[in-house]
Order: structure tokens, then sequence, then C-alpha cells
């Protein structure tokens, strides 16, 4: 993934490393709905960046059957709880097991995620 020191034009799902923080957080960049800036699952909403902060992204959208993404397990913060997940197309794979509410786009599981490990997450359709 391409590292943005300034918001990008391109619009997908990137991840926000800001200053002082120990893991970076999710955030969207869609310049339809959010114009010049980018959205955090948290409610962020931010037309700049700092020095020293940047954006990594996107993710790449999959157009196949199957969805395999590997990478390692991020801690975040959502509304005051904390959360290990491993994005993937768009949908958090998050180990808090149902303990935050729900939100689009995360998906708890029954794995307890450890931050910094390598995760591999598959999606298939079956039919």
């Amino acid at each position: 993934m391409k590292k943005h020191s300034e918001i990008p034009s391109t619009k997908g799902l990137y991840w926000y490393f800001e200053n002082g923080k120990d893991q970076p957080e999710p955030v969207l960049v869609d310049h339809d709905r959010y114009v010049n800036c980018f959205k955090g699952f948290n409610g962020r909403q931010q037309s700049w960046l700092r020095e020293g902060e940047y954006l990594e992204g996107p993710q790449l959208a999959m157009t196949a059957d199957r969805l395999e993404f590997e990478d390692d397990a991020h801690s975040i913060e959502v509304d005051g709880q904390k959360m290990v997940g491993v994005w993937t197309d768009g949908v958090m794979l998050s180990s808090d097991n149902g303990k935050s509410k729900m939100m689009p786009g995360i998906a708890p599981c029954a794995m307890n995620l450890k931050v910094g490990k390598k995760y591999r997450v598959t999606v298939e359709e079956i039919k």
C-alpha cells in the first residue's frame, strides 16, 4: 500500500497513522460523500494531516468470487472500546466478540486476534 502525506484523491479505505497513537485507525476517503477529507468509523471527519501523520492505502477492491487478504492485526479504539482487527476490502474482522456496539463494516469473530500477528482472511461465495 502507498503512503500518503496529504489526503489522496483516490476513493477507498486507508489506515490513518496519527501522531502519538500506537496503532493506526481505519478511515474512508470518498470525495463524493466527504469533500476533501476522510471519515473515521468513530465519527471523525478530518480535512488535514499534521506533520508526521500519513494515510496508507487504499485497500484494493477484489472482484472474484473469493477474496483472500493477508495483513497484520492492528489495535484500534472505537467509541472508547479497544479492539483488535484485520481489514479486508472494507470489512474489519474484529476480535471484540460483540462487546462493543455493532458498526457498519465491523464483523466480530471468535478468534482472539493478536496485535502485530499476521492473519489470512478468506471470504468465498458458496454456490
